[in-house]
């Protein structure tokens, strides 16, 4: 039998956290390695583990793209209205608003406020930030994968000898740095890959 990583926590499977505030993302120290105590082969456990960081490898890569797309919604947004509102422009618009009616004063009045909220929420949630955190998570699990793939190859032609302990304990490291992951795409991801998985299988003599 292959001694399982149940002491660090690691893997895709198991139970997720179910503290208030838990649901929208994905905390992987929370999770348990359930199919690894009744593995037989090196092989086996490697294959798992391989899957498993192929999908936070792949998980935080959309993660990345989607904070950076909103980052860049938002930001451009927020530039837009803050170059329209102060444009000598709007005070001519503020202008004929007054003369205009309530309807136009609201309406002008709504851009000069939906401009500071755009700059404000740009700040305060740092999309930027949190994109560059996804993408250094990816690079790092994709250089985890890779070493999964060069031992299976490793395993498959001589044997090995190793014991995975420095490896288990980079995977954990990285997953202690890695920014948490919205559930819904983690979620997405794990399925994608589960499905390819479950076709792989079946064309698999």
């Amino acid at each position: 039998m292959v001694t399982p990583p149940g002491t660090l926590n690691i893997g895709a499977h198991g139970n997720h956290c179910r503290t208030p505030g838990c649901l929208l993302f994905y905390h992987p120290l929370h999770i348990r390695f359930p199919e690894a105590a009744g593995m037989k082969t090196r092989q086996q456990l490697l294959e798992t583990w391989c899957r498993s960081v192929s999908i936070m490898h792949i998980a935080h890569h959309v993660a990345a793209a989607y904070y950076t797309k909103w980052h860049l919604w938002l930001g451009a947004s927020a530039t837009i209205l803050a170059a329209i509102v102060g444009a000598s422009i709007f005070a001519t618009l503020t202008r004929f608003a007054a003369d205009a009616g309530p309807i136009a004063t609201v309406g002008v009045g709504l851009v000069s406020m939906l401009s500071a909220a755009l700059t404000g929420a740009v700040a305060f949630l740092e999309l930027d930030e949190r994109a560059r955190r996804h993408t250094k998570a990816a690079a790092n699990f994709q250089g985890l994968r890779r070493e999964a793939e060069e031992e299976l190859v490793k395993l498959a032609e001589n044997g090995s000898s190793q014991d995975y302990r420095s490896f288990q304990t980079r995977w954990c490291e990285i997953i202690k740095e890695a920014p948490p992951l919205p559930q819904s795409i983690h979620d997405r991801v794990k399925r994608d890959m589960d499905a390819k998985h479950r076709e792989d299988s079946k064309t698999t003599p």
